[in-house]
Order: C-alpha cells, then structure tokens, then sequence
C-alpha cells in the first residue's frame, strides 16, 4: 500500500496496523519502500499489545533498491528505530526490511517529511509454508497420546489415568552473529530415557524459549548473535529438565568474534586474525560450535548442534551447522536442534547451511531457524554490505503418556452369582 505524508518539512504523520491475532515470529516480515524524502520511525507491540519491541526484535534485515538505476539505500538507526533516506531528496526504491523476532500485535509508522511530496509503500509479505506448527497435540497408533507446548509459559495438569510421562525438551536456537559470522547454537534438547512417575492432578509448569535475536550493526561495531532462552518443565519450582538455551554466533571484526556457549555453542567469526573460536556446548544438551578461520576471506564457523559439532569455516567457505537429533515422541520422526550455518565472505565463497533440525543458512540475508526447533540462526556474510545475522528457532517442548487400564471385579447378581470383570482405560 502507498502511504503519502505531510508536505511540510517537519511535520508527522502516523498509522497504526494492528493485528487480529499476533503474527508469529518467522513468519512474516514487513518492507518500507520508496523512503527517501522521508524519515520512518518505526515502533512496534508485543503479542499483548503493549510491551515495546527492542530495536533486536523489530529484526532489520538491510537495506536495498528496487529499481535499476539506483544503488541508494536508506540507513537504520537502531538506537531511535528511525529509518532515513540516503540523501534526503525525492529519489526512487530506497528500501528497507524487517523481520520481527517475536509475536507481534501493532505496528506503528510514524513519517516526518524531509522535502517534497513524501510518499512511501509499506509491503507485508507471509510465509505459507511456515504456518502450520512443526508439532499438533495428537495419538499415535499405539494409543500414546502427545500435547505440544509452543511458546510461553502454560501449567499442565496430568490427566486422569496417566501414571508416568515422556518429554522432549529443546531451548530456544541461538541468533547468527553479524559479519562473516558464526552460525547460531542450536538450543539444548533433552528427552526422556525413562518414563518419569506422576500421579493425577499433578501441576507442571511448561515453558518454552524463545529465539536469540540476530547480531547487527558495520563493524567494528558488529555484534555477535544472542543466546536463546531455556525451555524447561518445572513442579513446586524445582526444575524437572532443562534445556539450555543455544549459543549466539560470534561476529567478525568487532572484538567479539568468539561464538557464545549455549546449549550447543555457536560458531565463531572469520576473516580477522585470529579468528573466532566456537562456543561450548552444554554436556548431555549439545555440541561445540564450529572455529571461523582467518586466512584469506576467510569463513566463520557452523553452529553446533544436537548430535553433531558445527563445521569449521574454511578460506572460501562458512562451515555448516551441525545436525539435529530425531525424535519419535510424536507420530512422524522429526529432526530438532540443528545449528546455523557460518558465513563466508562475499557471494563469490559459498555460505554455510543449515543442520538438520531447523538451522537457518548463511548468506546476504542469512535465514532464521525454523520456529519450534531450537534450530540456530544462519550467520550475516559481507558483500560491500554487512547482513546482519538471522534469528535462532523457538525451542518447543511435547509431553507424551498413555491412558493406563485397571481391571474392575464386579458381582452381577447381588453377591449370589459368579463375580463379572471387564477392564478399560480411563477417560
């Protein structure tokens, strides 16, 4: 849609798009076009309306031109959330794009006129293939049941029948770094070996973590990507498991180029000497990030994953995420847990990919984990502009049980007949 403001210099106008219900994170993104006459400040709410989204969470992914004949781009000002055109003169396709972290409810854009007649569009792009949940409570054909906890913090009661459960417990992924980064640390993910005991009526407080943020920022000043947040199943306060929440990526040329331990580590940057060294993953949880690597343009490293380290970058490759573990908690075998790939420098070096379990590629833009995951986020790679590193997949938790019969003896005929049994599960 086309938006047109004052023609005053200084003067502001606002709109407001909100929501019938939150937009989950990793799925949609929003573009500004046409912003060159103009600055845009843009603010955004939280799934409950009200709390404000950090500059991390609006997740500006960079800046482009959609025409031909131009290469100018507007600049984005984390610090105040305001997007500016390039001259500040009535030009064409100086654009900018963001990819919100978190669930959101409003979208607030606010235009101050520079010069001119300023008129920008506003474009909303979804992604179908990411609307369906990874996970959808169900019964599998031997008759366990599994309920899936997707985000937030919900209390459980054990139903009726349920003696003993299983669960799968995955942290948030962590964000890829900025720069020729690392990968992002897949979130830590604990299953079950045993069946734990629970009686009827016995609360569980689930909790599931989010995504760390993406690094961002031109070095020196880049960042490297957050740790995402633990995801865990707690009774009367005390932990009953924990997965740690993955590890950001390191990012390249700022000081920081070391990926982060996390449940699996995140992987560190290349290019600058030395090069950035991979985090540590959490004992039981994960893997150690991929070692970026400084010689020639050099790549950064994978971040780890489940069941496999990431891969180290190399002089003209990111390495790969590290892989996923499978799981078979619910109907169909599905991968959590897979690290982001690392970066290489340049289109001319190949980027690295995503493990198995929802790693998010490197690249110029890198790709978020998939929500639900824990999968870590692709590292930002350097192509005369710096991409700022994709964010890390939600963390997910699924509990499993099955109903347990009990047989029940009867006397159909008062105490004088032969006693009648039947058994059956408890409803």
């Amino acid at each position: 849609m086309s938006v047109g403001g004052p023609t005053n210099t200084g003067l502001t106008a606002a709109i407001t798009f909100t929501f019938d219900t939150p937009t989950p994170a990793g799925t949609w993104a929003f573009a500004l076009g046409d912003v060159d006459a103009e600055e845009i400040t843009v603010l955004a709410t939280a799934s409950d309306g009200t709390t404000a989204l950090s500059a991390a969470e609006l997740g500006w992914q960079g800046g482009f031109n959609y025409t031909t004949s131009s290469t100018l781009v507007p600049t984005w000002n984390p610090s105040t959330r305001v997007l500016t055109g390039a001259t500040g003169t009535d030009t064409s396709g100086e654009t900018g794009w963001f990819a919100p972290t978190v669930d959101v409810k409003t979208v607030t854009l606010t235009q101050e006129s520079l010069v001119g007649f300023p008129t920008y569009q506003v474009w909303i792009a979804t992604d179908n293939t990411a609307s369906t949940p990874i996970c959808e409570s169900g019964v599998k054909p031997d008759g366990t049941r599994y309920e899936c906890f997707l985000s937030g913090t919900t209390n459980w009661t054990v139903p009726l029948g349920v003696e003993e459960i299983n669960y799968l417990v995955v942290g948030g992924g962590g964000g890829g770094g900025d720069d020729n980064a690392g990968g992002g640390g897949a979130g830590g993910l604990i299953e079950s070996s045993t069946p734990l005991p629970v009686t009827p009526g016995d609360v569980f407080a689930v909790t599931v973590g989010e995504g760390g943020a993406g690094g961002t920022g031109v070095h020196p000043n880049s960042t490297p990507g957050e740790n995402g947040e633990d995801s865990f199943i707690a009774q009367g306060g005390t932990d009953v498991a924990r997965a740690d929440g993955g590890g950001g990526g390191g990012a390249g040329q700022s000081g920081r180029e070391d990926g982060l331990d996390g449940g699996s580590g995140g992987g560190g940057a290349g290019e600058i000497n030395p090069a950035g060294s991979g985090g540590t993953g959490t004992v039981g949880q994960g893997q150690n990030g991929g070692n970026g690597v400084s010689a020639g343009n050099g790549g950064g490293g994978g971040g780890g994953g489940a069941t496999s380290v990431g891969a180290n970058g190399n002089g003209t490759a990111g390495g790969n995420g590290g892989a996923g573990k499978s799981s078979s908690i619910m109907t169909a075998a599905t991968f959590f847990a897979g690290g982001g790939g690392g970066a290489g420098d340049r289109s001319t070096n190949a980027q690295g990919l995503g493990g198995a379990g929802g790693g998010g590629n490197a690249g110029n833009p890198p790709i978020a984990g998939t929500p639900n995951t824990g999968g870590g986020g692709g590292g930002g790679s350097y192509d005369g502009t710096t991409a700022n590193g994709a964010a890390g997949g939600r963390g997910i938790v699924i509990i499993s049980y099955t109903l347990t019969s009990h047989n029940i003896t009867y006397n159909a005929n008062g105490g004088t007949g032969a006693p009648e049994s039947w058994s059956g599960a408890y409803r």
